[in-house]
């Protein structure tokens, strides 16, 4: 990639895929039909998990949402942070070169938008066992309903544990 002093860097495939995410508030996975996707942060339901649907369930007391935003300028290798200090998460944007510009008002401007888009997202963590359901996947959004569950809460598949005993946490 080129930069705004006309040095190149060198990144792997990799990184490069991981930077185009990041840019647009997203992730990439490679699916079950080993093709890679990029998939936009959301609070899109994928499923609903009922109480008769799982054997345990253990929800986070406290919501997960972004409030600020650090990003190192490259050109001069300066930090910032952006948006509204409220005790949420700071999202570390690193020093995406998908996202340098040498004017720092449209850098502020690129990142802004990053941060908006983080702002619309809040998730209430969990631990669930249930059965083995090969739909479901990291980054799959779940609801939970019945039991613990709160209504209209929901969170992202962050990991996955196939058991022999049938089950998935």
């Amino acid at each position: 990639l080129w930069s705004s002093d006309g040095s190149t860097q060198a990144y792997t495939e990799q990184q490069i895929i991981g930077y185009l995410a990041q840019a647009m508030c997203a992730y990439a996975y490679i699916g079950q039909d080993n093709k890679m996707y990029i998939k936009q942060f959301s609070q899109t339901v994928d499923k609903t998990i009922s109480e008769a649907g799982r054997f345990s369930l253990t929800l986070g007391d406290y919501e997960t949402k972004f409030s600020e935003l650090s990003y190192i300028m490259m050109s001069n290798n300066s930090a910032h942070v952006i948006g509204d200090s409220n005790d949420y998460l700071i999202y570390s944007a690193g020093s995406n070169p998908m996202l340098q510009s040498s004017d720092e008002s449209v850098m502020e401007t690129y990142y802004t938008a990053v941060l908006n888009k983080l702002k619309e997202i809040s998730y209430t963590p969990f631990t669930a066992s249930l059965p083995i359901d090969l739909s479901l996947g990291v980054g799959d959004i779940v609801e939970f309903t019945g039991g613990k569950a709160v209504a209209g809460k929901c969170a992202p598949i962050t990991s996955v544990t196939y058991k022999s005993s049938g089950s998935m946490e």
